[in-house]
Parts: structure tokens; C-alpha cells; sequence
């Protein structure tokens, strides 16, 4: 798990409810270009915002990270970080995944360090965005990462880094549901779950970073390495 020192906070909030629909885009647009490098941008919508995605990867493509923090079905949230980079910039699997595992690991020590505090109910706030991020990480790889990896390289089947993976995503996801049940309960012996996923995360990110991110933007171009960011911004969690 990435050691991280802070929870990533929203320098902005934009509720898309108070923009009317043809404006949308270019005030998402003109709010983003006043954010530095580092800040974010909330967007709140009534519906999913599938065109804001895509006006930013059209005309801010490689200057943004793309984070859902709530995906329907009311209400939709999603983070957009100006990444220190510069429109068009190429993005590598490697470098876009390993910023979610560290943006992931701050959420997870906010959410402890309020229940450090004994603010519960903030801490189980926090902890349902983190394992709404964890999830949809864990998505990306399975249905989109891990699959792609396998077809270019050959390694599937009951061999190779994949298989290993996705056993340690099924104990990942079954750590996250036990966890986001108890951490608001003052009384629940959290900290021994906690510790277990944390380990597990440890590894498992250590070994996405070190070898199957790299491997994969190997196999791949520059092109199609950017274009499997774009196509993970745009996933959904169903």
C-alpha cells in the first residue's frame, strides 16, 4: 500500500445542477484551467457526467486525473486533479495506476484518522468513498488491465501474475465490505481487518508497480498505453 500523508481534499466544488446544460461544459472547462497543479475540482451532478468526462479528454486530454468518488444513482461525484503536466501529454498505465493506489491510501488514513478522532460517522463517510475507489480500481484491472495484459502476452489460464492478482482482488473486496460495516461502530475490533487488507495492499500494489503495470505499457505503444487510461477514466462501475 503507497505510504501517502494526506487525504486528497477538493480545492473547488461545482454543482452541475446550478449550470445550465449548454454552459457545462466550458465552466468545467474554465474552472479546471484555475486550479494549479496538485488541486481538485468536485463535480456534483444529477446524472452520470459522461460529456464533462469527454469535453476534458478532448480539449484537456493528458492534463487531468478523473476520480469517481459516488456513481449514481441519483447523484454522481467525481474529483478532477490537474495533473503538472501539459495537454496532449501521454500518460503510461504504470504512471496513471500508481497515482490511484497513492490517492486510494490517503483516503483509507483519513477515514481511520477520524475514527482515530471519534468522529464515526465522518469515518465511515470517508471509508465508503475510499472503498468506492478501491472497487472501481479493482474493476479497471479485472475487466480491462488484466485481460488486455493476457491476450498481448499469453499468460493466462491457471499460470502468470494475473492468477495471482485476482486471488488477492477477491480478498481485497471481501476485506473492504467487512471493514466499511464496522468502522463506524465504536465498538467493532476494526484494526485487526484493517491490518490484514493493509499487508495484502502492501504486496499487491508492490507487485502491480514493479511488474505488471510495466510489463504492460512494454507490450503496448505510447499510444495504446494512453488510450487504456482514457478508456479507465471512462469506466463505470456497474
Amino acid at each position: 500500500m503507497s505510504t501517502a500523508t494526506a487525504a486528497p481534499t477538493p480545492s473547488l466544488t461545482l454543482d452541475c445542477r446550478r449550470v445550465r446544460p449548454e454552459r457545462l461544459a466550458a465552466t468545467v472547462l474554465d474552472t479546471f484551467d484555475s486550479l494549479l497543479p496538485g488541486e481538485r475540482l468536485r463535480v456534483v451532478c444529477e446524472s452520470a457526467p459522461a460529456a464533462i468526462l469527454a469535453s476534458l479528454q478532448r480539449e484537456r486530454r493528458g492534463a487531468f486525473e478523473w476520480s469517481p468518488a459516488r456513481e449514481g444513482p441519483a447523484r454522481w461525484e467525481v474529483d478532477i486533479e490537474r495533473r503538472d503536466a501539459a495537454p496532449s501529454a501521454l500518460r503510461t498505465v504504470r504512471e496513471a495506476m500508481t497515482w490511484d493506489h497513492e490517492r486510494l491510501s490517503a483516503l483509507e488514513e483519513a477515514a481511520f484518522a477520524a475514527r482515530h478522532d471519534h468522529d464515526y460517522g465522518e469515518a465511515a463517510r470517508r471509508y465508503a468513498v475510499f472503498a468506492h475507489g478501491q472497487r472501481r480500481h479493482v474493476d479497471v484491472e479485472e475487466q480491462l488491465l488484466l485481460p488486455e495484459f493476457e491476450r498481448r502476452s499469453g499468460m493466462s489460464g491457471d499460470y502468470g501474475p494475473t492468477v495471482v492478482m485476482r486471488a488477492e482482488h477477491r480478498a481485497i473486496v471481501s476485506l473492504l465490505a467487512e471493514i466499511e460495516k464496522q468502522i463506524g461502530d465504536p465498538e467493532a475490533p476494526v484494526e485487526l481487518a484493517r491490518a490484514e487488507l493493509r499487508q495484502i495492499l502492501r504486496e499487491h500494489d508492490v507487485k502491480e508497480e514493479q511488474v505488471v503495470y510495466p510489463a504492460l505499457d512494454h507490450l503496448l505503444d505510447a499510444g495504446e498505453s494512453d488510450a487504456m487510461v482514457t478508456q479507465a477514466q471512462a469506466w463505470a462501475r456497474g
